[in-house]
């Protein structure tokens, strides 16, 4: 081997703490400075001179000194699929939350900002990571949005079963405004207090609010109770399972309630029954009791 081969080794590269040998590159064990190695020439790594050296080595050419990210474009490093899901539960939240289009994953100027503070944050983080990866389309944020909803609401049954055992739970309409578009928005919202003495309210449901109506009591009343089954079904269920006296007084004093059954006298039935085996409903004895959502 030549004599400027002691000061020299193969370049390291450290990605995520594991660290591997870079293929065609070589690099100063004194000042670091990396070469591209080849068995065509090896001129330009014979002259190079940094402070310190005592080999042969008689004369300095930075021209021929680079980087390593200067000769080579590396391949991206796709996030860990963990990552990627934790990503996208926060981009289900954030849209759910705060009403915002979905398609709104998919603009450029959130991708832009992004690549900004991933630019910022690549000295300490590395930057061969695939930023692209962490992005999703709005048929993957809907499917987790639809995920999600389907594991609060069963959430919610489990945090509102006792409140409706003891009759204390409170359902009542409300209606806002979003900070986009400022459309108005009629929802059904749940309030208790819970064991720990803490109030507690959630939304069941909502929908738009058409904009040539009056907010009048009347057209909240119509929106209100065109809500249909999948919106009330999982509150429902649990309260026919539970507590079928209390079904009645819901039904009397709850406008968006007033609807949900025919022929009063049957409801009687499905109140005994459950009066008798609570935790035994016989789903065919109550077919009588019908739902108009």
């Amino acid at each position: 081997l030549a004599s400027w081969w002691s000061n020299f080794g193969f370049a390291k590269e450290n990605i995520s703490g594991e660290t591997s040998f870079v293929s065609n590159f070589i690099s100063c064990q004194q000042c670091f400075t990396t070469f591209r190695y080849g068995l065509s020439s090896t001129e330009s790594i014979a002259r190079h001179q940094c402070h310190g050296l005592t080999s042969s080595c008689n004369s300095a050419s930075n021209d021929y000194s680079h980087t390593l990210d200067k000769h080579v474009i590396k391949s991206k490093t796709s996030f860990r699929p963990s990552k990627q899901q934790y990503l996208t539960k926060l981009f289900s939240t954030w849209i759910s939350d705060n009403l915002s289009p979905i398609s709104i994953v998919e603009d450029s100027g959130l991708r832009e900002i992004c690549f900004h503070f991933y630019d910022l944050g690549a000295k300490y983080i590395g930057p061969t990571m695939d930023l692209q990866t962490l992005f999703q389309s709005r048929q993957t944020i809907s499917r987790s949005i639809s995920d999600q909803a389907e594991l609060y609401r069963q959430e919610l049954i489990e945090l509102i079963r006792e409140p409706i055992k003891k009759q204390s739970l409170t359902l009542s309409p409300d209606m806002w405004l979003d900070r986009y578009r400022q459309l108005s928005y009629l929802g059904v919202t749940v309030t208790f207090v819970d064991a720990n003495l803490q109030f507690r309210k959630f939304t069941l449901c909502c929908r738009s609010f058409p904009i040539d109506l009056g907010k009048t009591g009347e057209n909240i009343s119509r929106i209100t109770n065109s809500f249909r089954g999948h919106h009330f079904q999982f509150v429902l269920d649990l309260i026919l399972y539970d507590t079928c006296p209390f079904l009645r007084h819901a039904i009397t004093y709850v406008p968006c309630l007033q609807k949900l059954a025919i022929q009063y006298e049957k409801l009687v039935t499905v109140t005994n029954k459950c009066t008798n085996d609570a935790t035994q409903l016989d789903c065919n004895q109550s077919e009588q009791t019908k739902y108009l959502m």
